[in-house]
């Protein structure tokens, strides 16, 4: 059974007003949205025709936000995050783009959030493994849930650890994963790997969603690949800003000393020419039941 942990409880592993974190984030969000195919590669144009209002949790930069706009002018779309330095750039990149879309500063698990019951026709969040612990995530789920309209979907894009043919990309990989299972933030039963992505669909179905389906992903970040300089950009800065996280959870001099040395270890990897690996996503998808 899950525990609830209380919303307060410290779950950053960065620092989410750092410069160098929004920067980031803006990086990847672009990476994802185009090595995914869009924005909502995953609805049809019905079910796009179909939505109104959105709302968008933990939407850092606003990258998404401001591309769904975009893309559909009659869309209202709201971006919320806990941090005041990506909300106040969000907002002042919608403003500079002319964009109709809005970015509020919130903690997504300060429940009720300040939404009526039924505002959205669509909810969505990428990536929350990253910041969410498991027993969080139903009272989250629960909370989309009362914010969509019957009928309306939740969408959630999350991750498991990269794979590839390096040992000390691989270190870098279980480095996470296993500090992750040592502070309780993944759902692993043995910290191989983060564990989420089989719990998904149980996870919305347990918070009432109905016609749940996933889309897989397998995004190259390979030597040569397309994503290949924005991955390890996002990487790297990635262990920078969560070194003091990574610091405190080292256990021992040892690890301490790996840790240390495995920035610039990874460093030389970038384009190295036999460097192969792949980045897996799934976009999960449900819909609120319809009144009867």
């Amino acid at each position: 059974m899950l525990m609830t942990t209380p919303p307060g409880e410290n779950r950053l592993v960065t620092d989410p007003e750092l410069l160098t974190e929004l920067v980031r984030l803006d990086g990847q969000g672009e990476m994802l949205t185009r090595s995914m195919g869009g924005v909502l590669p995953e609805l049809s144009r019905a079910e796009r025709n179909g939505i109104q209002d959105v709302l968008d949790l933990a939407c850092g930069p606003g990258e998404w936000v401001l591309q769904l706009v975009f893309e559909n002018p009659k869309m209202h779309v709201v971006g919320v995050d806990i941090s005041h330095r990506i909300i106040n750039y969000a907002n002042a990149k919608a403003q500079e783009e002319q964009s109709p879309a809005t970015f509020q500063i919130l903690d997504v698990l300060s429940h009720p959030l300040p939404f009526a019951d039924g505002s959205f026709d669509l909810v969505n969040m990428r990536l929350g493994f990253s910041f969410l612990l498991p027993g969080q995530w139903p009272s989250l789920l629960a909370e989309c849930l009362r914010l969509l309209r019957p009928g309306g979907l939740i969408r959630l894009c999350e991750t498991e650890r990269s794979l590839s043919n390096n040992a000390v990309f691989e270190k870098y990989m279980t480095l996470w994963t296993d500090t992750f299972f040592r502070d309780h933030r993944t759902f692993s039963p043995d910290g191989l790997h983060y564990g989420l992505l089989p719990m998904v669909k149980l996870l919305l179905e347990q918070a009432g969603f109905m016609q749940l389906r996933h889309v897989p992903y397998m995004i190259d970040v390979s030597a040569n690949s397309p994503t290949h300089q924005t991955f390890f950009a996002d990487m790297l800065a990635l262990l920078q800003d969560g070194l003091p996280f990574l610091r405190r959870m080292a256990r021992g001099p040892s690890e301490l000393e790996e840790l240390e040395a495995i920035y610039d270890q990874l460093r030389g990897l970038v384009n190295q020419e036999d460097f192969c690996a792949y980045w897996p996503l799934m976009t999960f998808l449900g819909s609120k039941p319809k009144m009867p």
